[in-house]
């Protein structure tokens, strides 16, 4: 429905601002069509953030005719977008923060005409604050060029995400950021940052840690996020020790329990920590981490993922559940790991007794889950729940479709909820339609990979949008910062057949 000013009262243009600034996209895209100064407003509000799609970052489709069309669209689409940017100063001061996908495989032809936009583009980025590169093998290279294209505009950047698979001429230890004197976050995940005994040159490793030191010591004063691939932040945790500032830390693909333990000991005043895709042994991290309980008594995140959690043998939780226990401040948790329903138990009291814990990532592993199960469960969820992501793989699940159901929505405050269920051998299986209905302010449902929004009508009625299209989904353009953070580990894969997201990882019953 289109925004229009109200007839009894007339807002300055100041108050109409936040208003249209915090309104949804499709209210934000309403308020074009009302009058020019809404227009403006609007504009202003919906191109703050843009997603530049080079490619077809939802790879690997069957059919490669279709798959080079797709491409062609998105970067001719995205080609108009940049040369807009490039040629109406006005417009380019909207952009405050750019997201570029990059993932040019079969429109090659297309890439020197891309790179020009994109050059051109970067030099008038005056008011960009946040520049996320995203790229896999693509033809067009995101290089040390645009890096100083963009550094040209000197605009005041404060987070800057280099790609988990980008280029193969920029070695990160060749990486010059001298320009941006302001970051607060950075990302990199560079490939060639990974370190595996045997695998990576020693010499190009210790140049890694050489740039990583320096760089760290010239942002001592406003570093406050590193999210880092690889060991280097566990290998240079003296340098993170400098820096007083820090407050989130996220270390992915990383192992050595001990470094961990002397990068914690280190970085005692993080407010959000993160272990994602461990190497290394579980059994060994919970001891870890019943060990230091009382480091991190600021943490209001703290994550732990395993990439495969349906692999292996379960692991007990009980070191986790002590390192949790005095955290009273944690608002944000997200343990995906091998353990089962049995071993989830030991974290149910703190989720019921938290007063803050409103942020929620878990894994429900079962052979067999009863009704007194999901009872017990649902009695122990957090009380301020307003966001839920579950991983469920049980094989009989022995429960009522509306025990089942009310199990995820019985949480007043429930705004998210994404569901990867797995298939079972007896049992009710997930309906969506029934997951809105039954939670009152549920905004965004998601279920094995493809996502609605809920529309409720003013006579009471509920229904679901359409599917959210592919680079939607794989951007998590969620617009809340939260919801991204609880799927941002969380893979999603394409089903090819349908041509649209999903999930399938084994479950169980694939072993039995």
């Amino acid at each position: 429905m289109p925004i229009t000013p109200p007839h009894d009262q007339i807002f300055p243009p100041e108050i109409w601002e936040v208003i249209i600034a915090r309104a949804s996209r499709a209210g934000q895209r309403s308020c074009l069509f009302v009058c020019r100064a809404f227009h403006d407003m609007a504009l202003q509000a919906l191109f703050s953030s843009v997603y530049i799609n080079l490619g077809l970052c939802e790879q690997n489709l069957f059919d490669r005719v279709r798959t080079k069309e797709l491409e062609h669209h998105n970067v001719s689409r995205s080609c108009s977008l940049l040369q807009r940017i490039a040629d109406d100063v006005v417009f380019a001061s909207y952009v405050r923060e750019m997201r570029l996908y990059v993932y040019m495989n079969e429109t090659k032809d297309k890439v020197p005409q891309a790179r020009q936009c994109l050059l051109q583009a970067l030099r008038n980025l005056h008011n960009l604050t946040a520049f996320l590169v995203f790229e896999h093998r693509s033809a067009l290279e995101v290089d040390q060029a645009c890096i100083d294209a963009l550094a040209s505009a000197q605009p005041p950047l404060t987070e800057f995400q280099y790609p988990s698979d980008g280029t193969l001429t920029l070695r990160l230890c060749d990486l010059r950021l001298d320009a941006f004197d302001r970051l607060q976050s950075f990302t990199f995940q560079l490939e060639n940052g990974y370190r595996t005994d045997g695998w990576v040159d020693q010499n190009y490793y210790d140049m890694q840690k050489k740039f990583f030191r320096t760089f760290v010591g010239t942002r001592r004063d406003t570093l406050r996020r590193l999210d880092i691939g690889g060991n280097l932040a566990l290998d240079c945790a003296d340098a993170l020790r400098e820096l007083p500032h820090l407050a989130e830390l996220e270390v992915d693909c990383s192992e050595g329990v001990e470094k961990i333990e002397t990068l914690m000991q280190s970085c005692p005043n993080l407010q959000s920590f993160g272990i994602a895709c461990y190497e290394g042994s579980d059994e060994e991290i919970m001891a870890m981490l019943a060990h230091n309980c009382s480091t991190l008594p600021y943490l209001t995140s703290f994550r732990y993922i395993q990439p495969m959690p349906r692999y292996g043998d379960a692991i007990a939780l009980d070191g986790l559940a002590d390192f949790l226990k005095d955290k009273k401040s944690l608002r944000r948790l997200d343990i995906t790991a091998r353990y089962e329903w049995d071993g989830l138990k030991v974290l149910l009291p703190y989720f019921v007794s938290s007063k803050t814990l409103n942020i929620l990532g878990i894994c429900l592993h079962a052979d067999t889950f009863r009704e007194e199960d999901a009872r017990h469960l649902e009695s122990h969820l957090p009380v301020g729940l307003r966001a839920l992501r579950v991983d469920i793989d049980i094989v009989a699940l022995e429960v009522t479709p509306g025990l089942w159901h009310d199990l995820w929505t019985r949480r007043p405050d429930l705004r998210f909820i994404y569901i990867h269920e797995g298939p079972h051998e007896t049992g009710p299986s997930i309906d969506v339609l029934q997951l809105a209905a039954r939670a009152p302010r549920l905004q965004v449902i998601g279920l094995n990979g493809c996502f609605w929004e809920v529309e409720r009508g003013s006579d009471g009625s509920v229904s679901l949008s359409a599917p959210w299209p592919m680079f939607k989904v794989m951007a998590r353009d969620f617009g809340c910062e939260d919801w991204v953070w609880l799927t941002a580990k969380f893979p999603v894969h394409i089903n090819h057949r349908l041509g649209r997201v999903y999930e399938r990882r084994p479950s169980r019953s694939d072993y039995l």
